[in-house]
């Protein structure tokens, strides 16, 4: 019988940065509306500085509320004609994206191995934000 064994790393916030704007910039904008809503600021000031605010707030104590483009109800937030309801819509943050690494360990080691080693790729990125927000993937 094969041992098993688990450990625990630390992983930087730029590092998740850049995986997240690489899901929304390329791997999941085929079902990630692009109407992303400001969620929870953060709690550091800086990071509404940024440009791809939508990679920080999750990543300083804030979230990111955006929709799904495959659902019927999808409208944009900006739009005051369209009627989004916001409770089917879906949040971003520091728990999420927890969840989506450990999702991503159990379901896509090789993905997330991908990542670690930085040769990761837009498909990479799409898995890992499907894992943080549904608990896996149901696109693509």
């Amino acid at each position: 019988m094969q041992a098993t064994f688990t450990t625990t790393i630390e992983i930087d916030s730029d590092r998740v940065r850049d995986l997240l704007i690489t899901a929304f910039e390329g791997g999941s904008n085929y079902w990630c509306g692009n109407d992303l809503a400001r969620g929870k600021t953060p709690d550091t000031p800086d990071a509404t500085k940024y440009d791809c605010w939508y990679a920080v707030y999750p990543t300083t104590g804030g979230s990111v509320t955006f929709s799904d483009l495959e659902e019927p109800y999808v409208g944009s937030a900006n739009d005051p004609h369209v009627s989004v309801d916001l409770a089917d819509r879906y949040v971003l943050d520091a728990a999420a994206i927890q969840r989506g690494f450990r999702t991503m360990s159990e379901l896509h080691p090789a993905r997330l191995a991908q990542w670690m080693v930085e040769d990761y790729d837009a498909d990479d990125a799409d898995t890992f934000l499907q894992c943080c927000i549904f608990g896996a993937v149901i696109y693509g």
